[in-house]
């Protein structure tokens, strides 16, 4: 049975080669040496893992953290977030070099050859998670790749407090409600993204069309009848536009229904709140009336039935990595 859900405690490693062996466990392989001759290596590691989700809150001295080569680890796009918290760092990526200062963030291509040098002692939170989780258009998103953040003012500042508030709680990730908590700290880093991609570009106006499109699915996601035609009529625009909205952030209408659906039924089967619910019953309640479809999209989508999903409850696997 799958075990979606994992809290891996703090730990402390002193040799480089071991943190580089722990490393894909907790967040992605990449290659670990010292920063500068005569340095000794330190960093304490905490992580926990949801779904597709990983997060790693590392404090450690001088050291640099370097991929060479494209990720084969997973076919999914994904991105990094990288909250500074204390110190400063230096990312190169896609010929971008950014430093970070303390509250600063960025987002980086997990995919894609990077370089990252801490040369203080740092404090930094990293989060790795699948790219359907942004609600921005590739186009607008490959501008921000790379860019520094700051988040000492404005809606910045609102981002970096809540992810340096999941940082110093990641062990209560493991209660029922944890993924739905990360899932909302990131959709206020993908509504800062979408602002930032507007400033940026006024041809990215159709962003903020594709986020309220989206808060209005989200809005009727228990409508069975839910359906490209009732949503473009709601939204005033035809369905060719709506087709074309998506299909700019990398999805298809159906399929995002889908996911946001099977992500609502996944939470509510692991929320204790729910217990006296049937399987069926939260199935339709999102909008899932066959049942037999029901259970093959979840599966397919989680790796287990939604009735193994609920049996697993709320057991997060707690345990320490293997060197």
């Amino acid at each position: 049975m799958r075990r979606d859900v994992a809290y891996f405690p703090p730990r402390e490693y002193r040799d480089p080669r071991a943190w580089a062996i722990a490393a894909p466990r907790l967040i992605q392989a990449a290659a670990i040496a010292p920063f500068g001759a005569g340095e000794g290596f330190r960093l304490r590691a905490e992580a926990a893992s949801l779904g597709g989700i990983r997060l790693a809150h590392l404090e450690s001295g001088p050291y640099v953290h370097e991929r060479a080569g494209k990720s084969a680890e997973s076919s999914e796009p994904s991105f990094t977030l990288t909250l500074q918290r204390r110190g400063v760092s230096r990312i190169e990526q896609g010929g971008r070099t950014i430093e970070l200062a303390p509250d600063d963030f960025t987002i980086t291509d997990s995919s894609r050859p990077y370089r990252r040098e801490y040369p203080t002692e740092n404090t930094v939170l990293v989060i790795l998670f699948p790219q359907r989780m942004l609600a921005i258009p590739p186009r607008s998103l490959a501008h921000l790749v790379g860019t520094s953040l700051s988040g000492r003012e404005g809606l910045g500042a609102i981002a970096s407090r809540l992810l340096g508030g999941v940082a110093d709680h990641l062990a209560a990730l493991r209660e029922p409600l944890g993924l739905a908590m990360v899932d909302s700290v990131l959709d206020v880093v993908s509504t800062l993204l979408a602002a930032r991609a507007l400033g940026d570009d006024q041809a990215d106006a159709p962003v903020w069309q594709l986020l309220e499109i989206r808060d209005y699915i989200m809005d009727h996601l228990d409508d069975p009848e839910l359906a490209p035609a009732s949503i473009a009529r709601a939204n005033f625009i035809s369905e060719r536009r709506l087709h074309h909205l998506f299909q700019g952030s990398g999805s298809t209408v159906g399929a995002w229904i889908r996911g946001r659906r099977l992500e609502m039924c996944r939470r509510d089967l692991t929320d204790p709140a729910a217990a006296s619910r049937t399987v069926r019953e939260v199935g339709e309640q999102w909008g899932f009336t066959n049942q037999t479809h029901f259970a093959r999209a979840f599966r397919a989508a989680y790796g287990c039935s939604p009735s193994e999903a609920r049996a697993a409850g709320t057991i997060a696997h707690e345990g320490e990595f293997e060197l």
